[in-house]
């Protein structure tokens, strides 16, 4: 009874270092989980970092663009001035002097080229208008890009801060697991030690048996030691019970074993449930 005790007790430990070592291996499995996180983290900072340093651009890019769109206009509106100033002159040159009608074809080319350059000088603002327009819309776009980033930045933080808080609870409870295996093997020595001293008293009380001859009998029971009963013929042949002993009964052996071994200690509340449902064996 008491060898199967023992074996039950070292299938717990066996049982208990097959899940430690699953709880090491799942914890470092999390931990390379947290740091592909971490580095994906890192990613996603520096392609933030990179779209906001492209929004700058494109913002110097539109502020150079109004810049020169004012250029422009104010060119257009010195082109329109002077438009008009030739038109004036003109008018006077017509009131002033008739004689200058040769002139007039010249004079209405550079008008009509005037206009040309006019009406080209408003397409191009045409044109930046529409760029201005496109250059809003990808600053928007830019923005809201910007924003899903962060938002998927946070959501990834908080991921992370979870699967820290549950690696640390692991943790715990491979600590907890381990002192209560720690815990056991004591326990287990001490059994095998107050085994090993009742085998001992044994041997040495034999020893007495054989030295002292037929007479220790009755002095043992004069001192209050009491005899074990003498062996039959079938017990005499058994290695064991010589190495062993007489039997005892069950108050003897308890009396042998340490209080701190009579029974498997109980499985902390905190466990999994695969360990405190062995608790007892």
């Amino acid at each position: 009874e008491k060898q199967q005790k023992q074996q039950n007790v070292q299938q717990a430990v066996g049982h208990f270092d097959a899940i430690v070592a699953v709880d090491k291996e799942v914890s470092q499995q999390l931990r390379r989980e947290v740091d592909e996180l971490d580095r994906e983290l890192r990613q996603t900072q520096e392609l933030a970092v990179q779209i906001e340093r492209q929004a700058a651009q494109e913002q110097r890019d539109f502020e150079r663009l109004a810049d020169e769109k004012q250029k422009l206009e104010k060119q257009l509106s010195d082109a329109k001035q002077q438009l008009l100033d030739f038109r004036e002159d003109r008018r006077a040159v017509n009131l002033e002097s008739l004689s200058l009608r040769r002139d007039r074809g010249h004079l209405v080319e550079e008008l009509a080229f005037l206009r040309r350059m006019a009406e080209d000088e408003e397409e191009t603002l045409e044109v930046l208008g529409r760029t201005n327009q496109y250059l809003d819309s990808s600053y928007h776009d830019l923005e809201a890009s910007a924003e899903l980033l962060e938002q998927q930045r946070r959501e990834l933080l908080n991921q992370i801060a979870k699967e820290r808080e549950q690696v640390r609870h692991e943790e715990r409870q491979n600590a907890e697991l381990r002192n209560t295996l720690e815990r056991l093997r004591r326990e287990q020595a001490a059994v095998a030690q107050g085994n090993q001293e009742k085998h001992q008293q044994q041997l040495r009380v034999r020893e007495m048996q054989g030295d002292l001859g037929p007479g220790l009998p009755k002095a043992l029971s004069a001192s209050g030691f009491s005899m074990p009963p003498p062996r039959s013929s079938q017990d005499s042949h058994s290695w064991a019970s010589g190495l062993l002993g007489p039997p005892q009964s069950s108050q003897q052996l308890q009396a042998v074993v340490p209080a701190g071994a009579r029974g498997v200690p109980r499985v902390p509340a905190s466990a999994p449930l695969s360990l405190r449902s062995r608790e007892g064996v």
